[in-house]
């Protein structure tokens, strides 16, 4: 379903954009071109299913949701000034869009291939605004306390090496503007009182809103989302006084967590180099951990040390530990 759903996405948005962009196109084409591909990639991949009237059933009852998906996908970008510009962008020591991305610890260098789902530029003066976009059929949240421990760095690694590379792209240099999930899925939602559609609604948008971390900068803000108020989409939002608040970084905290992500991974080839591999898995709770989806876990047995994580909720407490990690190098 998953990989169902990143090829509607994908050719839908490279079609609108071929046709004039998401400025041009109405949401009806849009639909149409995503209908359209739905069609297409089941008759060619999943012909098999076609010999079941029930899975076929069962099946096609997905796509109401991913016509949901595709309608959320169009409303944001079709107010918004970030255009997407690269889909399935492959970084790749052969063959690529761009180089692997390189990561050199002390002990060794090692290559990170593979695929960003969109990404998205936007053009101010003389600069140049890049965001990475990863569509989710899951729940994935970006969390400050992943990226301290070294995970869920996937993201940030592709978005600074595209800043560090893209001008071979572009011929101009990028500045980063965020990395966001898509939620691309929409989740039942329930409340007692069914007759308050409003609530309703407001709920289900809050399931909608774009979980990561993006420039805390008013003009890329309200490039990427034009509001008076609190985005819709967007990860952030106003305080009593005004302020924003949320997953925000200035420019400074965007250089600053570049030289972290670099180096935490770095730190985790040198480890591996090492040959480190004792069990200790990590822990948030017994529902997400590091040994739910462990191919060994048959082999571990009680060995393990569990490594439970704290969380960081504040992004105050967040920052000052990525200071203070570079401040030891």
């Amino acid at each position: 379903y998953g990989t169902f759903v990143h090829d509607v996405l994908e050719h839908t948005a490279k079609q609108v954009r071929r046709e004039g962009g998401f400025h041009k196109v109405t949401l009806r084409r849009t639909l149409e071109i995503a209908g359209e591909r739905m069609e297409e990639y089941t008759r060619k991949q999943l012909s098999d299913l076609w010999q079941s009237a029930r899975a076929e059933y069962l099946f096609r009852r997905n796509f109401a949701e991913i016509e949901l998906v595709v309608t959320e996908l169009y409303e944001e970008l079709s107010r918004s000034e970030f255009e997407p510009m690269w889909f399935e962008l492959h970084f790749a020591a052969q063959g690529g869009d761009l180089p692997a991305v390189r990561i050199v610890g002390e002990k060794m260098t090692a290559q990170l291939e593979g695929f960003v789902d969109r990404s998205d530029v936007w053009y101010s003066g003389d600069k140049l605004y890049v965001r990475v976009v990863d569509y989710k059929t899951g729940r994935k949240k970006f969390e400050y306390t992943n990226i301290l421990h070294g995970l869920s760095l996937q993201m940030l690694l592709y978005l600074f090496t595209l800043v560090q590379k893209g001008e071979e792209l572009l011929g101009k240099p990028l500045t980063p503007a965020g990395v966001l999930y898509f939620p691309a899925r929409f989740d039942q939602v329930s409340m007692e009182d069914k007759q308050n559609k409003g609530k309703l609604e407001e709920k289900r948008r809050k399931n909608q809103i774009r979980s990561g971390l993006i420039l805390n900068d008013k003009n890329v803000l309200q490039a990427m989302e034009p509001c008076e108020e609190d985005p819709q989409y967007l990860p952030y939002s106003h305080d009593k006084e005004g302020n924003r608040k949320g997953y925000l970084a200035d420019a400074g905290q965007m250089a600053l967590l570049a030289d972290f992500v670099f180096g935490k991974v770095a730190e985790l080839g040198d480890e591996l180099y090492s040959g480190r591999i004792e069990a200790n898995p990590y822990f948030f709770d017994m529902m997400s951990n590091g040994c739910a989806w462990c191919p060994y876990g048959s082999v571990c047995r009680d060995n393990r040390k569990e490594r439970w994580l704290k969380k960081v909720k504040e992004p105050e407490e967040f920052w000052q530990r990525v200071e203070e990690a570079r401040e030891h190098g």
